[in-house]
């Protein structure tokens, strides 16, 4: 965790809280899909699920930018 430190609190701080959002959504989309499937019509189903699609790539995206930062830093810092 030191070295993700060096990024800075509040970036760490505001990405754990992006991620544990982005996280929340898709535990609520899946939720809506495993207790609801059979009373959505296909077309809510797709908004669900592209919803979550949406959200996995927020998440990815969220990931690489704080890896590539870190290792923007780690070079910096070397």
């Amino acid at each position: 965790m030191g070295e993700i430190r060096q990024i800075g609190d509040a970036e760490v701080r505001r990405f754990v809280h992006d991620i544990r959002n982005s996280i929340g959504a898709l535990v609520g989309f899946a939720h809506i899909l495993k207790t609801r499937e059979e009373r959505l019509s296909d077309e809510q189903r797709s908004q669900v699920i592209d919803s979550m699609f949406r959200t996995a790539e927020r998440l990815s995206k969220m990931v690489e930018d704080f890896a590539a930062a870190h290792r923007a830093q780690s070079t910096d810092d070397a």
